[in-house]
């Protein structure tokens, strides 16, 4: 899951406020060092200044987490003793399971509560109509009345971008659609839009490249080549299906490697 946290944490720091301003109501005026420089090494996942002067922290989880609230009551104090302000906790949770977290401890002697905000709960359309691609990516996670039709518009906006962008954008795409089971969808729509879809990330495609490296399987060779050729450019032509059924191992193992980047059938099968 560190992927996931990781990715999400650059998209909110630095293409997200539309989804920073749904949670919050104001947006960031300052991001924080938030590590603590205790011998224990411990960090918040975002902390910073809000527009509105509140101090914002924000964790991100992608699992449930059953020492969550303890975890948020000692960020609390470590932020409190930093920066001398009381600071407004968040807790966006992504995961595809339902969240199991409580929003604060109950203890005879302490009471202590934060925001648990399932990100499933927000509306797409804030983030659609954002002109931050970081916005426009975390709405496959959210609420989606249509699911097709909110990924066709999250690669419209991507296949919008300038060549050399959109690669990063799809790749970013397709990790965060596996937190929705939507890979499948993602890449189904990819094929009739400019943009360019890695193998590697994306796991059915991944499973069909690993298969592909499978020592001493041929047919295994040629049949994720078929499904990946098929997932990059659409039904194939019967001249190519016999190309590639009559290839032998070392000339598929050979066109494998370029259906990550090639932008047609033509530079995969060239000088065969």
């Amino acid at each position: 899951m560190a992927r996931f946290d990781t990715l999400l944490k650059d998209l909110i720091l630095g293409a997200a406020p539309a989804l920073l301003g749904q949670l919050t109501g104001s947006t960031v005026r300052e991001w924080l060092n938030a590590e603590q420089p205790e011998t224990r090494n411990r960090r918040v996942d975002l902390a910073g200044w809000l527009a509105d002067g509140r101090l914002l922290h924000l964790e991100l989880q992608s699992t449930n987490d059953p020492w969550m609230a303890h975890r948020m009551l000692e960020y609390y104090l470590l932020l409190w003793q930093r920066y001398a302000a009381e600071p407004e906790q968040f807790v966006l949770y992504v995961g595809a399971d339902p969240s199991k977290m409580t929003q604060g401890l109950t203890h005879r002697n302490l009471w202590t509560r934060y925001r648990l905000v399932d990100i499933r709960d927000l509306p797409p359309e804030p983030l659609l109509d954002s002109e931050r691609m970081g916005d426009a990516v975390l709405a496959v996670l959210c609420r989606m009345e249509n699911e097709r039709e909110t990924v066709i518009r999250i690669l419209s906006r991507i296949a919008a971008l300038p060549r050399a962008e959109r690669p990063r954008w799809v790749s970013r795409l397709m990790l965060l659609s596996g937190l929705r089971r939507l890979e499948k969808l993602v890449v189904e729509e990819a094929k009739s839009m400019p943009v360019v879809i890695d193998p590697m990330e994306n796991s059915v495609l991944r499973q069909w490249w690993f298969e592909a490296h499978d020592k001493g399987r041929e047919e295994g060779l040629r049949n994720a080549l078929r499904q990946l050729l098929e997932a990059r450019f659409g039904e194939l032509s019967p001249a190519i299906l016999d190309r590639v059924n009559h290839a032998d191992s070392h000339l598929i193992e050979d066109w494998i490697p370029r259906v990550l980047t090639a932008a047609s059938l033509d530079d995969i099968f060239r000088a065969a």
